[in-house]
This record gives structure tokens, C-alpha cells and sequence, in this order.
């Protein structure tokens, strides 16, 4: 699974740095808290003051467990991305396959999320198709439009976007809705830290031998940046081919980036606002309430936009409602758990399922 655009980063340009973010969300936390309290409640705080008094090492411990993988697929490990393994069900069923050489993701309806230098052939008019299992392919569908970050651009020394961020992404637009055989993936709105385990699809070479049936396989590694705040992600092993440029790297079965180079991938975390404003995404709950939050147990919080909160609570199941507090450049999200109630707050944002 090499990358289809054979360029690969300096690590001391965006490989491992310490990890920062971390410190800065706690010290956001901290000085959030008087507003949470009043906000959340006491019963809440109790979550957010154990939050903030655990030792940060111990807290990237746990943002790392729990990856969801049978144990087929970690026995894939072994083989490494050059043979690897067929690709699983859950991951057959989110992938597409572009027309010209390159792997993608289903993230949408009708969108599709892949490489930006893919879109060079990728393009409006072309078609895609999905995966019936990881060795055939059925449905074929037109895309009908492109976006890409502005700033980006198909030279390998552009691939970032106005921000100063890592950017090689794209999300092709197609004509109609994919398949009822397929399956959108979830997209990932935090950074699990390094060394957690993550899984790797794409149908690009095997063994650096051609792939003409685009059959699609995985493989398994963990994640060598301790932070994705260039928009970057490296993993360990060099594990991609040419061809598997756009495809999948999944954390927790949630897609975290988006194979762009041998070792590396652009994250999806720091670019899911840009995406699901291109996708046009919406809470599909009603109108929000302005002014009001909700009080409750807190199930987890995030440092991000609203819109990203909106996602993060209608993708997880457990989340029954969620509060966002308009903070800095962005904001702190509160998703909650079980039965709330609203209070006034001003600047907050609310909504239940």
C-alpha cells in the first residue's frame, strides 16, 4: 500500500513533537470550569474536576484503548500492509473505489472523502464504484463536483491549505446516493494520541505488484505523532502502496485520516469542520436553542467548533444531548448522557436528540 505520489516528509518537519495540545485543553478546562459549573451542575463538575486532576500521562493511556478489532484483524499485523489481509466487512462496505488509481471513503450519501492529489484524474465526470465484498465491485456512480481546502494545489510541495495545515484531501460530490449495500463511516472529531492502534485500508498494489481487480485488504499500526495540530498524522510502519493513496485510516472504527503519502496521512479530526460544511451537514434534530444548556452527566468533552459538536453527539449513540460554550477560536463541547435539563447561559448552544 504505497502511496500513490511517492513524496514523504522529513520526520523532523512533522514527525513526533511533544504533545501540547493536551496542556493547553486542560488549561482551557481550568479556567472554564467556573462557567461549567453553573452550567453543567455540581453532579457534572464531579466528571470534569476528576477529568482535570488525573495525571495527563495516564489520560493519553486511556484515550488510546479500546480500539475495536476482531482478532483477525490484528493477526493481520503480522503481515504487514505489502500482502496484508482481505479487507473485513465493516471495511469493504465504506470503501469506494475512484476510476483512476486511487482508494476513497464513503462518508456521506453522496460524498466521498479521498486524497487531493487524486482529484487531479478524479475529477467531475468520472465515476466510482463500490464494494459488494473486498474483491468485487458493483454500482457505479458520476461525480458531479469536487471540493478541495483552498490553498491546496496538486504540486507535492502544495499540500497545504490557507491555514498553514497539512490538506491533502478532497471530497468528490457524486449524482446520487451510494448503494444500499454500502455503509458510511464515521468520522473522528479527536486525536487519539501516539501509539494507539489504528487500521489502514486501501486496494493499491500488493507486494508491489498491480492490482488490476482492485481487491481492497488492511493492515494494522499505531500512530507515531503524538499530535495532528499540522493537520498530520504518521503512523510507525511505511505500510501504503501506489493506489492507496485516499484511502482509509480508521481508530476505533471511526475514520481518522486519509492516506496521503507511505508513512503518513492527512487527519480528519482537524479538517471535519471544513468537511461537513462542504457536505452541507446538519443536525438532523430540529432547531437548536441559543442561550440555553443542558445539565446532565457529562459522557465526554471536546475542544471544537459547534457544528463538529453537533456530529460528535448525533454520531455517538450515547449521547442523549449536548451544550457548546463559545470559547477562543473555537469552542468546548459537553455531550451528555441520560435525562437533562436546560438552564440559561449566554453564548451557549443546546440541543437534545
Amino acid at each position: 500500500m504505497e502511496s500513490w505520489c511517492p513524496m514523504r516528509f522529513v520526520e523532523s518537519d512533522r514527525g513526533r513533537r511533544p504533545f501540547t495540545r493536551g496542556f493547553k485543553h486542560m488549561a482551557m478546562l481550568a479556567e472554564q470550569s467556573n462557567v461549567a459549573r453553573r452550567v453543567l451542575g455540581t453532579a457534572a463538575m464531579t466528571h470534569v474536576a476528576r477529568f482535570l486532576m488525573v495525571p495527563f500521562t495516564v489520560l493519553m493511556v486511556a484515550g488510546c484503548a479500546g480500539v475495536e478489532l476482531d482478532d483477525d484483524d490484528v493477526a493481520a499485523d503480522q503481515l504487514g500492509i505489502n500482502g496484508g489481509s482481505l479487507a473485513r466487512e465493516w471495511m469493504y462496505r465504506r470503501a469506494v473505489e475512484p476510476e483512476y488509481p486511487c482508494s476513497a471513503t464513503l462518508i456521506g450519501p453522496r460524498h466521498v472523502l479521498t486524497a487531493m492529489h487524486c482529484t487531479q484524474y478524479n475529477k467531475v465526470g468520472t465515476t466510482v464504484r463500490f464494494y459488494a465484498d473486498a474483491t468485487t465491485l458493483t454500482g457505479s456512480r458520476q461525480v458531479v463536483a469536487v471540493g478541495r481546502p483552498a490553498g491546496t494545489g496538486y504540486d507535492p510541495l502544495d499540500r497545504t491549505d490557507l491555514n498553514g495545515e497539512f490538506a491533502d484531501l478532497a471530497i468528490l460530490v457524486l449524482d446520487s446516493a451510494a448503494p444500499a449495500t454500502s455503509q458510511v463511516a464515521v468520522m473522528e472529531w479527536e486525536y487519539p494520541g501516539a501509539g494507539a492502534p489504528v487500521v489502514l485500508v486501501g486496494s493499491g498494489q500488493h507486494d508491489g505488484g498491480n492490482n488490476p481487480d482492485s481487491e481492497l485488504r488492511f493492515v494494522t499500526d499505531d500512530l507515531d505523532s503524538d499530535d495532528d495540530n499540522d493537520g498530520y498524522i504518521v503512523t510507525v510502519n511505511a505500510n501504503s502502496n501506489t493506489g492507496d493513496s485516499g484511502g482509509s485510516l480508521y481508530s476505533n472504527r471511526r475514520l481518522l485520516g486519509v492516506i496521503g503519502t507511505t508513512s503518513g496521512s492527512t487527519s480528519v479530526p482537524e479538517h471535519l469542520h471544513w468537511i461537513l460544511d462542504v457536505m452541507n451537514w446538519v443536525w438532523p434534530y430540529g432547531a437548536t436553542s441559543v442561550g440555553v444548556a443542558r445539565t446532565g452527566a457529562v459522557l465526554d468533552i471536546a475542544f471544537t467548533s459547534h457544528l463538529v459538536c453537533q456530529y460528535a453527539c448525533a454520531s455517538t449513540s450515547e449521547c442523549s444531548a449536548y451544550s457548546w460554550l463559545p470559547f477562543t477560536s473555537s469552542g468546548i463541547c459537553y455531550m451528555h448522557t441520560g435525562a437533562t435539563s436546560p438552564v440559561s447561559n449566554a453564548g451557549a448552544h443546546s440541543d437534545t436528540k
